[in-house]
């Protein structure tokens, strides 16, 4: 990404989360008032297509992703917090408003960790929007590239004596892949017990057909425009080596799809997920 502007990515979660309740129908997968108020002035560049063809595979797609993975990250943190856990990491945190709209965000310390030029956009955008934290919330810089989060985080007032949940959604795609096995063993020091949830996209099947290459393509075409190309799909085996790598053990490996409850996919508008979008949930030793 330009390392002097906020990641377009941050704002595209964004705009999915703020539009779902607008576009499509019941059932809501996560119902986010904040997500509107914090992408500011760019609501008109983000949210038009959203709102003019929300039906389009890219849009439909892409808005389930970031819907299923929020929940499912959310559903994970409350089974945490009821058996202990009590600090909470957003790792590439981008727009996220967990720490703005959800209860547990009382129960938890929360720290969003992500690129300055981001952060600085969010930060701004709450106190412009008078938007509460509803605990206790700190904010880290960090570059996957060449920081180690949890050194960002153990400055930051973090206890590595405590478990903690990492969220790591819509990120590693956009990095090379020595940065994702960098970021994960640095994670693997946290303490025994602690998750780390994160999503990955597999590379695009051989007999995915001429519609989803197409539309593969010209979304890859659009993020390398904007300065965040995908540098590494990751499918079952990749992540796997990975994990083993950095001595984390894999809990789970499951599509967005199945992230949710299957009633969710009870419904009558277009929302569908993405085959390619995978989550992996895994535990430090």
């Amino acid at each position: 990404m330009n390392s002097d502007s906020p990641s377009i990515t941050a704002f595209l979660t964004a705009a999915a989360r703020a539009v779902h309740a607008e576009v499509d129908g019941e059932p809501l997968i996560l119902d986010d008032p904040v997500a509107l108020r914090l992408l500011g002035d760019q609501v008109p560049d983000f949210l038009w297509y959203q709102r003019e063809y929300p039906a389009h595979p890219l849009m439909a797609q892409g808005r389930a992703d970031v819907l299923c993975r929020t929940r499912w990250v959310e559903d994970v943190l409350a089974a945490g917090v009821e058996d202990g856990v009590d600090q909470y990491v957003l790792l590439a945190a981008g727009l996220d408003s967990f720490a703005h709209r959800n209860p547990l965000a009382a129960r938890v310390r929360t720290f969003e960790l992500d690129h300055p030029a981001s952060q600085a956009w969010k930060t701004r955008a709450v106190e412009e929007q008078q938007i509460p934290a509803l605990g206790d919330l700190v904010h880290l810089p960090v570059d996957l590239e060449h920081d180690d989060p949890v050194d960002r985080l153990v400055g930051g007032g973090f206890d590595l004596s405590r478990r903690a949940v990492v969220s790591w959604m819509g990120c590693t795609v956009y990095l090379t892949r020595e940065a994702i096995s960098a970021t994960l063993a640095s994670l693997a020091r946290l303490a025994s017990g602690s998750e780390v949830l994160f999503d990955c996209m597999a590379p695009l099947a051989e007999d995915a057909g001429a519609a989803a290459a197409e539309r593969a393509g010209a979304m890859n075409v659009a993020m390398t425009k904007w300065g965040e190309p995908w540098r590494s799909p990751l499918n079952h085996e990749n992540v796997g080596a990975l994990l083993a790598e950095a001595g984390l053990h894999r809990v789970e490996y499951l599509s967005t799809r199945d992230a949710v409850p299957p009633e969710t996919w009870e419904r009558n508008d277009a929302l569908s997920a993405n085959p390619r979008s995978w989550l992996v949930r895994a535990a430090v030793a």
